[in-house]
Order: C-alpha cells, then sequence, then structure tokens
C-alpha cells in the first residue's frame, strides 16, 4: 500500500529509532526504501541492522536529500509514496490515519497530518504547530495557498504523502535547489490537486539537526525557485500570487535576523511589486527600504 522513502545521511544516532516507529504502526501494509546518500559515519551500517523483509537499503554517492528521495521514488512499488527524514519520528497511527484519509478523500493527490515539535534528540519538551482548524478533523483543501496562509494546513515532509500519479503529472523534486525542495514540491502538487488533511498528531519532527544548513555555507540562489512560482498555473492565481509573495517576505526577515544582508537583498528583488496589495506592500515596501538602504 505505501512505499516510505527514508533518506540517509550521517543520522546514525536517529535512524534505528526513525525505522522503528515504522515498524511499529498499526497499519503494516509498507515497504521501507531507505537511501543512504554517501553517510560517512555508521548510519549504514545501523539501517542494515535491522531485520525485516520489508526494508530495501541502497547506497549511492552523496548528491542530496532531492537526489535520495527522488532515487527511493523510482524504486517504489506502490501507488502511496510516504516520506520520513531519518531523524524523525511516525506516531503508531500514522500510516493507519493517511489510510483513512485515503478511503475518504480519494480524489486528493497529496494527504498530510498536524504533528509536533520536539526541541530536541534527548529532550522530551515538545510544542505544538498551532493552525486555524476548519470544521473537521479531516479536511479536503481545494484551494492550497488560500489553506497555507490562512494557517488552515501545514505540510511538513516527515508527515506527507503523496500520489505516485501526481508525482508523474507534477514531476520529482527539484535537485538543483538547497533548501525549500518539499515546499515547490507541495506546491506543485498543492496547485493542480486537492490536498486532504488531518488534525491528529502523527509525527515528532526532532527541533535539533546535525545537518542544519542555515549554520552552513549555502547558495541562497538555490534555495526557493521564487521566481518561477510566479508562473504556476492556477485557478487560484490571487492567491498564488499573495503566497509567493508572502513566502519570500517571511524568508527576508529571517535572512535579515542572520545578519545576511547580501541575501536579503537578493530575495526581497525578486518581489514583483505590482502584485502587492494592502499590508504586503506596505510590509515589502518598509523591508525594501531597510535591507536596501
Amino acid at each position: 500500500m505505501f512505499s516510505i522513502i527514508i533518506p540517509l545521511y550521517n543520522k546514525a544516532n536517529f535512524i534505528k529509532k526513525t525505522i522503528d516507529s515504522v515498524l511499529n504502526q498499526t497499519f503494516q501494509q509498507f515497504e521501507i526504501i531507505i537511501i543512504d546518500d554517501g553517510s560517512t559515519d555508521k548510519s549504514l551500517e545501523a539501517a542494515n541492522s535491522i531485520t525485516d523483509n520489508r526494508i530495501h537499503v541502497f547506497t549511492k554517492e552523496n548528491g542530496g536529500v532531492s537526489a535520495a528521495r527522488n532515487y527511493g521514488i523510482k524504486k517504489a512499488r506502490y501507488d502511496y509514496i510516504a516520506f520520513l527524514d531519518a531523524d524523525d519520528l511516525w506516531m503508531p497511527s500514522y500510516l493507519e490515519t493517511l489510510y483513512d484519509l485515503i478511503k475518504q478523500h480519494g480524489t486528493a493527490g497529496m494527504f498530510s497530518t498536524a504533528f509536533k515539535i520536539q526541541l530536541s534528540a534527548d529532550s522530551e519538551r515538545c510544542r505544538v504547530l498551532k493552525l486555524n482548524k476548519l470544521n473537521a478533523d479531516r479536511v479536503l483543501i481545494d484551494n492550497y495557498c488560500k489553506a497555507i496562509l490562512n494557517r488552515n494546513i501545514f505540510c511538513w515532509t516527515s508527515t506527507t504523502c503523496v500520489k505516485k500519479e501526481a508525482l508523474n503529472q507534477v514531476g520529482l523534486f527539484r535537485e538543483n535547489i538547497q533548501v525549500g525542495e518539499d515546499i515547490d514540491l507541495w506546491l506543485r502538487i498543492g496547485l493542480r490537486y486537492d490536498v486532504a488533511f488531518s488534525y491528529q498528531i502523527c509525527g515528532i519532527r526532532i527541533e535539533e539537526s546535525e545537518n542544519n544548513i542555515m549554520k552552513s555555507n549555502f547558495n541562497f540562489q538555490k534555495i526557493f525557485p521564487y521566481s518561477e512560482w510566479y508562473y504556476y498555473k492556477t485557478n487560484h492565481k490571487k492567491w498564488l500570487l499573495k503566497y509567493v509573495n508572502s513566502t519570500i517576505l517571511w524568508q527576508c526577515q529571517g535572512l535579515m535576523s542572520k545578519k545576511y544582508l547580501a541575501d536579503a537583498q537578493h530575495a526581497i528583488q525578486k518581489i514583483r511589486p505590482f502584485t502587492l496589495q494592502g499590508k504586503l506592500l506596505v510590509k515589502y515596501a518598509l523591508l525594501y527600504l531597510k535591507i536596501m538602504l
């Protein structure tokens, strides 16, 4: 039923616990595809230490998380592709919740659930992402950008599943960007298909990350493909423009807070001012003056 894609890179201290969270699911019809992306620690050894005929481990040269996920997708045998990062966890009910979503909203191209954030691997303290819940425990979204902007839903990679059919239509993860590859793919799917979402908390995101790209050098121009988002086709163009502009402004604020002035300047120049209205226009003007002067 489900093909579970786990990209693995230097997560030897996490991967066994992550795999166990899959094996302990109440819904047991799945395969696990682990792609070791050139790990230099004992990640591969840890993954191979777990014996289960549903686990398939592949190795490849390091090419980044998008390349690893795409490699796994091409190996997948089932029609529903679920993603799980090697340092995150699923609640036992996660796959069963997805299965119920699929039964109820089978026309959707993407299925996702709520999650909680564990502040570190060594702490059980958690916080829950606040959402503006709609009128049911499970909802079908036909305007993805509006739902995201209104914080009705939030699609996080480790609690998101997509139809293979949808991937065949919109394409896989873009391998030429370093950050935001998941946001870009969810947007492409959400503009073409309905999205089914459950407010049941089914995953745990571990905030601590040994591979946090914001702590290392990166090429900002390879983060979000902002300029291309403006051209994506949708029946909800107004909401797409608002989504793109809001995302860029949010990223600009984050870059400014980290003192990445040159990157903030590059980002804000991607905005098309004539698409802005109201509060977004005011926010853009104030940020532009702060960043560019």
